[in-house]
């Protein structure tokens, strides 16, 4: 039988390479769309973390993570992050 994640664990997969505040940062991102949309969620935490291995690690937070997910929302049409 297949075993699939808790979403502690899935989550916890896609940010453990990353640096302490940007993996925090994720999950309260995650946590907050998670009460409206849990898709949409899940779907912004995995673009945004595959996009992070194309980034030095050494950029801070607001440098790179909160400007990217204002990115990838754009390309999206989902302008969501914009408000």
């Amino acid at each position: 039988m297949k075993h699939y994640p808790s979403d502690a664990e899935w989550i916890e997969s896609r940010v453990k390479s990353l640096p302490k505040p940007w993996a925090d940062a994720l999950r309260d991102d995650w946590h907050k769309t998670n009460q409206v949309d849990h898709y949409a969620a899940n779907v912004d935490l995995r673009n945004t973390t595959e996009a992070c291995g194309f980034v030095p690690l050494t950029l801070g937070i607001l440098t790179f993570v909160k400007p990217l997910k204002k990115s990838l929302a754009c390309a999206s049409h989902d302008f969501k992050w914009h408000q």
